[in-house]
């Protein structure tokens, strides 16, 4: 043991992970684990399993493996995670490379830690601000890391590099981890999905529609009860039991459903829309709805803030939203992170107070390949274009083969992955929030959750505050605030953690348009102060269009 080479590792290992350090420092190293020389002089970890010898890295060269592994690996990525620190050969490369801004190793056995300090310095390695080191993560701890460090719209993607004998001296292990990660990365990588391709519409419909959102709301009626209606095939037959309720529910449309209900007699209290694309247009020509108060995210497209004369505007969890809803006018959150609108729904009835819901026309599937009710956009829309020889049966039946479902356990109900998603987000929303919640009769797939609560109403505030400047003011200071950013100088990480807490919040509510431009330019493998960059200026550019309009 090299005692002053082991003190100077675990005085290092201190400065950026302390308790790691102290528990190293308090354990024995492992006996099955040496160290010898290679040809080069550097010292290699060499795990004894039995009678055989794993040599971690090349006795030959393993600067020279290592630089071959670098070149070899190197995606155009810059967060970077290492199976295996080994003798930390393979990771110097990394750290040299300024295109990297983060580098996660991970591995097993603080024992085989504890002995490979003593005789191999890795202070290169536990002293760079960009490396973090998790050691026998869980689940837990390792979400927690990957979901609090690794923004994809800064990013890129994540890249992982093997130490293959070291995978494979522990490969039960690291499948556990591979397969950890990958169940992380589902999550953060839809989230990155949604904001590639919505990331520059969110921007552009948020601050144009802050001069109407500047305006009156409308404050939303109370009720004991509440019926959230979706465009499912099942609306066709709860029409009837909807009716019989309409006295005393409040009745929330999506903007699907809402023209179907007025064309059969009922006229919502209210249409709930979220979507940020134009297609929501379609749902709502051929209707008089501009009457009805509708509820929309700041996001929404602006023809929706042009077009109904009473208009509730709420933030979800767009960063841009939160921030205005901070700083320039309160606005409801609402939790739309179950992806559609009859979530968004049970999130706002829950906001108001009302806890006795019945959700009509959530269907979460397709009935007999039927998409929705009978009469709503999608059939109008295929019908402007039916023939004698394509029918407007067989778009339809078209149209619901191209979108991979399979039989549900209930005859003739089909779903695929995305509504499977839906109904476990909303199950698990319903639950997590404890809301008294139901399906209407003939629902295809079960819904039903009964609370533990004291079922009576406790009506809350679901209203926005006063503006607290005009809207082309706080568009002027936003401007200004992006304007004046600090250049980059290093890093992303050392960058980031040099700024106040304004201005990481300002950098925060353009990272969705990051996304979108790490999407758009992807083949150019651009740094992250070059991506952020773009993005900062092209913000900058569309709210110039806005103030000047």
């Amino acid at each position: 043991m090299n005692d002053l080479l082991y003190k100077k590792n675990i005085l290092a290992l201190s400065s950026h992970n302390s308790n790691l350090s102290l528990e190293i420092h308090s354990l024995k190293p492992l006996n099955s684990v040496i160290t010898l020389p290679a040809k080069d002089g550097n010292m290699i970890p060499v795990i004894e399993k039995g009678n055989t010898k794993i040599q971690l890295h090349s006795m030959y060269d393993p600067v020279s493996e290592a630089e071959k592994l670098y070149q070899t690996s190197k995606k155009g990525s810059c967060f970077i995670v290492i199976y295996g620190l080994g003798g930390g050969y393979h990771i110097l490369p990394y750290l040299n490379d300024d295109f990297i801004e983060k580098i996660l190793i991970i591995d097993t056995g603080k024992r085989y830690l504890r002995k490979i300090i003593e005789d191999i310095d890795l202070t290169a390695i536990f002293t760079d601000p960009k490396v973090n080191i998790l050691f026998d993560p869980d689940f837990a701890e390792l979400s927690e890391f990957i979901s609090e460090n690794y923004i994809p719209a800064v990013f890129g993607n994540l890249n992982i590099v093997h130490l293959k004998n070291r995978v494979q001296s522990e490969s039960l292990f690291f499948e556990k981890i591979t397969n950890n990660i990958n169940l992380i990365l589902d999550k953060v990588l839809n989230d990155f999905a949604s904001q590639a391709f919505f990331g520059k519409r969110w921007f552009k419909n948020i601050i144009n529609n802050l001069k109407y959102a500047e305006g009156q709301q409308v404050i939303p009626k109370a009720k004991q009860k509440a019926a959230i209606v979706g465009a499912g095939t099942s609306l066709e037959m709860q029409l009837n039991h909807l009716k019989e309720s309409v006295e005393d529910t409040l009745i929330f449309a999506s903007d699907t459903a809402a023209g179907y209900l007025l064309l059969n007699g009922i006229t919502p209290d209210y249409i709930i829309s979220i979507d940020c694309q134009h297609i929501t247009y379609n749902h709502l020509t051929g209707y008089d709805l501009k009457d009805i108060p509708v509820i929309i995210e700041l996001g929404s497209p602006l023809f929706l803030s042009r077009y109904f004369k009473n208009r509730i505007y709420v933030t979800s969890g767009n960063p841009l939203s939160c921030l205005i809803a901070s700083v320039w006018r309160y606005f409801q959150y609402v939790d739309t992170a179950g992806g559609n609108v009859s979530y968004a729904g049970l999130s706002i009835a829950s906001s108001i107070g009302i806890n006795e819901i019945t959700l009509y026309g959530v269907d979460y599937s397709y009935i007999k390949y039927k998409p929705y009710a009978r009469d709503t956009f999608i059939y109008k829309y295929f019908n402007k274009d039916s023939i004698k020889t394509n029918s407007l049966e067989n778009s339809i039946y078209s149209f619901s083969s191209d979108s991979n479902l399979y039989e549900c356990s209930k005859k003739d109900v089909y779903s695929n992955k995305r509504m499977d998603f839906y109904y476990k987000s909303i199950l698990s929303y319903i639950k997590k929030e404890d809301i008294n919640v139901k399906g209407a009769p003939f629902s295809p797939r079960k819904i039903y959750h009964k609370s533990k609560k004291k079922n009576t109403a406790d009506y809350k505030l679901f209203s926005s505050g006063s503006p607290k400047m005009p809207w082309n003011v706080f568009l002027e200071d936003y401007k200004e605030s992006l304007k004046t950013l600090p250049d980059f100088k290093n890093q992303y990480n050392r960058y980031i953690t040099s700024l106040s807490k304004k201005e990481r919040e300002i950098w925060t509510t353009i990272y969705p348009v990051c996304a979108t431009f790490r999407k758009e330019l992807r083949e150019k493998n651009l740094s992250t102060p070059q991506i952020l960059h773009i993005t900062k200026e092209w913000c900058i550019s569309e709210i110039e269009k806005v103030i000047r309009e």
